[in-house]
């Protein structure tokens, strides 16, 4: 997927969401896509450079060798996303400062995002940082930040409704935050809320639950596993889905 440009993250393509936050097809705000498509990136070159066996890393050095092994995330790289993830939340910020600031003036009558894609934005920012801070950083899922991160997955999307259509799209935040989940209370009202997601995704009922619980059972045997290890010990069958 390319990298969205800035015009595409400010434009929502109808009069109708002016003024909104969020997308009307992504369901959050267009500026997360790019800090999120680089984390992606970075996390399947770091999955790529655990499985490489050493015999194979010395033969493409060989054979190329101005070509360099895809690197760890290096500080400058995390500081990069982490200043590009603050740039999206302050622009959510300005538009919808902007939105109020023009509704008060009478110069529109947009009340903004509907409360449940509100939720669904915040869900996925802290997704994001999730990823930065467990698998960039690669800080214990213990971690202070992290803990309050998936604490605020579960917050925010405990205010969404199994009705509303914005719970079909609320498969990546919990599940980023259910693999980083230290507490019991946090993990069970996670395993809860999947268990009753619908769509392809979801049949048969209970299957993201079930590569949760072996995630935990993996982690609360080893806390110290980097997170390369831990999902190379997921069973081949959970990687259908390429959630890792």
């Amino acid at each position: 997927m390319l990298e969205m440009q800035e015009d595409e993250t400010q434009n929502n393509f109808a009069p109708e969401f002016y003024g909104w936050v969020t997308h009307p097809i992504f369901a959050f705000s267009p500026r997360l896509i790019n800090p999120l498509l680089k984390i992606g990136r970075n996390l399947r070159l770091q999955t790529w450079q655990a499985v490489q066996p050493p015999s194979q890393e010395s033969m493409v050095v060989e054979a190329h060798p101005n070509v360099p092994k895809p690197p760890v995330a290096e500080d400058a790289q995390i500081l990069s996303l982490e200043e590009e993830l603050r740039l999206a939340r302050d622009g959510d910020t300005e538009t919808e400062a902007h939105r109020i600031s023009s509704s008060g003036d009478g110069g529109s009558d947009n009340a903004g995002d509907p409360m449940p894609l509100v939720c669904l934005n915040e869900a996925m920012h802290a997704a994001a940082r999730i990823l930065i801070d467990s698998r960039l950083r690669r800080l214990p899922f213990t971690a202070p930040s992290i803990r309050e991160h998936v604490n605020r997955v579960v917050c925010e999307t405990s205010k969404i409704t199994d009705a509303s259509r914005v719970s079909h799209a609320l498969a990546f935040p919990l599940f980023v935050a259910g693999c980083e989940a230290v507490d019991t209370a946090a993990r069970e009202t996670i395993a809860s809320r999947l268990v009753r997601q619908r769509g392809l995704l979801f049949n048969p009922p209970g299957y993201l639950v079930k590569i949760l619980r072996r995630v935990w059972g993996i982690r609360d045997a080893d806390p110290g596993l980097d997170w390369t290890a831990w999902t190379s010990e997921i069973s081949h069958d959970f990687c259908y889905y390429n959630l890792f």
